[in-house]
């Protein structure tokens, strides 16, 4: 019987996994937002069930521990690791506000409204203002990716969306002590206890996620094997929720954010692009697995509902939930934080309103609500509420986002997006061009073939030319700034490149890798306020000098404080020697690519603003080579070895790519490939211990 159980229960399992990929399917050619089409097929299939009478083989699916242990750490996980953090920390004010005050404003109207309007006990309305408030934005997310919504406004919901789940589940356990066990009684000194011991959750929680992120992403980073490293990511991410939520009593949510986070723009930094790319195909790949079980499920919770004989409270908490709460919530949030922020960081009234419309419920809320015992005499009404609130905000909100989102004119091109889009257009057509001249002239292509694709290429880049002209006549009336932006922005896209391209030839270390990307970004954020390269006023910053010798390491001793010493001192060099070389080999890139759309007389662009960014970065490359001479000059011997060194990794990589290209081509055996592979990757390890 346990076998036929537990046999039964994997082939249900599989089985939802298979509606699941045929609704993405379904919803991908429809244009319909994946979780709702979840929902709704999990709707069409709880009814099924229940039909047939076999609706109790999902019970051991939709369990609240599987939800809760299982489902919700991947969740939150590889939405903590998708988040540009630098981006959530410009925003983190906001975040924060929407997930504490926020949050607390929701909770008082919905139970205030339902206390009122329904006489359902105060606890009772308080609890579910609490696990409802917290968002969900899956499916809105999703539609933003698609339709090209500004990085700030999708990092607030989705920041949100994180930090409100963990805020809410902790004052959810609150209210379930203080309503349903009756296991804490509040006085004004226990409230002034549970305020400190919810802040000392807080941080320790983040503490624990930091430490975990942290330990983990140095063991990720030092093990070469692909399936080890996506194994660690997955223990860590399980293991952070129920050492945090089971054992320390924490925030299981927060400290796997914490975790999530710091892998994810501090960890797989480290990794090298093959291997970034197989993190992030692991980790869409468990969210996709947990998110279609849960909104799979929630359908089929939601086919269990009596919609007729529970209207009145189904349509009161949708009310006001979505309604009211909502926008009182959001809108005296950002009363609040526009008031604190300059006029270029407020956040407008339409983004205020995607906000809004964006704050679905989902996994968190079904989950919560599922651990309420269901001895308390409210656990049903709560259960009904939930699920009807659920189903409308993805069947309401998420099915109307696109239409808000071109409505309000989110969706629209910016005039420095406007003019990138066209210069590609223009840059494609004249490539493709080519190609079918070299395609005709060896014959690959008939000439009429050739004619008809030729002709219809050039009028699109005519057509785009003629438009792009249009752009910049304008844009002389206002002056050059904008285009000096968008050339700005392409000199650090190329410098960031040749940084990745350089670490990934191990040309330089994960430190001074970071250290560049961050200068990189550091600059785009200066770009985004408007301020120009020439506008920013700083002061000169000089690297500390490196001694020669060393007075206070003895050489007694056997001579360890002066060996570690002498380490210390040829590490900074090398640190030293990696960064300028770095900063001028990437100069060195942007002078080439500008300097050949400068020779091009079919780039519609300033050529004086072309020639600016060239002088600037001429400087920079003078004043690297400077400062590397000064280094070869001090420290000979370290500077020398050091540079062999690296060139030594350089030809490793070279090696290894006319190798992958040989195996491709078939001019050498698999057996061959596999024994390349292992030499040279023996001489790297070699190489990096010296």
């Amino acid at each position: 019987m346990e076998q036929a159980a537990f046999l039964g229960g994997a082939m249900t399992l599989f089985s939802l996994l298979t509606v699941a990929v045929v609704v993405s399917d379904l919803c991908r050619r429809a244009g319909f937002p994946f979780a709702v089409g979840l929902l709704a097929a999990g709707g069409l299939l709880g009814g099924g069930l229940q039909f047939l009478g076999a609706i109790d083989q999902l019970q051991f699916v939709f369990s609240p521990e599987l939800v809760f242990y299982v489902f919700l750490p991947t969740i939150i996980f590889e939405s903590a690791y998708q988040l540009d953090f630098r981006q959530f920390r410009r925003v983190l004010p906001e975040v924060s506000l929407l997930a504490t005050l926020g949050l607390g404003l929701s909770a008082l109207v919905i139970a205030l409204g339902l206390s009122t309007l329904l006489q359902l006990d105060w606890g009772a309305a308080l609890i579910f203002g609490v696990l409802i408030s917290a968002t969900d934005p899956v499916s809105v997310l999703a539609i933003f990716k698609e339709l090209r919504v500004p990085k700030r406004l999708s990092t607030i919901v989705e920041g949100e969306s994180l930090i409100n789940d963990a805020t809410a589940l902790v004052i959810f356990g609150v209210l379930i002590s203080l309503y349903v066990d009756s296991t804490l009684t509040i006085t004004p000194q226990t409230a002034l206890g549970q305020a400190g011991a919810l802040i000392a959750v807080i941080v320790l929680s983040l503490s624990v996620g930091a430490i975990l992120g942290w330990l983990f992403s140095a063991a990720i980073s030092r093990t070469g094997q692909r399936g080890v490293q996506l194994t660690l990511s997955l223990i860590l991410a399980h293991l952070t929720f129920i050492l945090a939520e089971g054992f320390l009593h924490m925030s299981g949510i927060l400290a796997t954010m914490a975790a999530g986070i710091i892998v994810g723009n501090v960890g797989v930094r480290r990794l090298h692009e093959q291997e970034r790319q197989q993190f992030d195909g692991i980790w869409d790949f468990m969210g996709f697995v947990s998110n279609s079980l849960v909104f799979l499920l929630l359908g089929v919770r939601l086919a269990q509902i009596d919609l007729f004989g529970n209207w009145p409270i189904l349509l009161v908490s949708i009310v006001i939930t979505l309604f009211v709460a909502r926008p009182i919530s959001v809108l005296s949030v950002f009363g609040v934080s526009n008031r604190l922020r300059r006029p270029h960081h407020r956040t407008p009234l339409a983004t205020q309103s995607i906000i809004i419309w964006g704050g679905l419920r989902g996994t968190l809320s079904a989950a919560a609500v599922l651990l309420i015992p269901d001895t308390y005499p409210f656990a049903e009404p709560l259960q009904i509420m939930t699920t009807g609130v659920i189903g409308a905000s993805f069947f309401l909100n998420a099915t109307t986002m696109k239409w808000l989102l071109k409505r309000l004119h989110i969706t629209d091109f910016t005039l420095s997006e406007r003019i990138q889009q066209l210069e590609a257009e223009i840059l494609i057509d004249e490539a493709v061009v080519r190609q079918l001249d070299r395609m005709h002239q060896r014959k690959f292509i008939p000439t009429p073939v050739h004619q008809k694709l030729k002709v219809a290429y050039e009028q699109k880049e005519v057509d785009a030319v003629l438009r792009l002209s249009e752009i910049q006549e304008k844009l002389s009336r206002r002056g050059t700034r904008e285009i000096e932006k968008i050339l700005s922005y392409h000199a650090l896209g190329i410098e960031g490149q040749t940084y990745r391209q350089l670490f990934d030839r191990y040309e330089i270390s994960e430190q001074r890798y970071l250290v560049l990307v961050e200068s990189i970004l550091r600059q785009r954020e200066r770009l985004e306020r408007d301020e120009l390269p020439q506008e920013r006023q700083s002061k000169a910053k000089f690297a500390p000098v490196i001694p020669q010798s060393c007075q206070w390491a003895p050489t007694t001793l056997w001579g360890i404080p002066h060996r570690w010493w002498v380490a210390r001192r040829d590490r900074l060099i090398r640190e030293r020697l990696q960064h300028y070389r770095a900063r001028k080999i990437a100069s060195n890139d942007v002078i080439e690519e500008f300097s050949e759309l400068l020779a091009n007389q079919n780039f519609h662009i300033e050529a004086k603003i072309i020639q600016k960014i060239i002088n600037r970065y001429r400087k920079w490359n003078r004043n690297a080579e400077r400062k590397l001479q000064g280094i070869r000059g001090a420290f000979a011997d370290v500077a020398h070895q050091a540079e062999i060194q690296m060139a030594e990794h350089s030809c490793l990589q070279k090696e290894i790519r006319i190798e992958e290209d040989f195996y491709r081509k078939g001019l050498i055996s698999a057996r061959v490939h596999r024994d390349r592979q292992t030499d040279i990757a023996q001489r790297v390890r070699r190489n990096l211990r010296r």
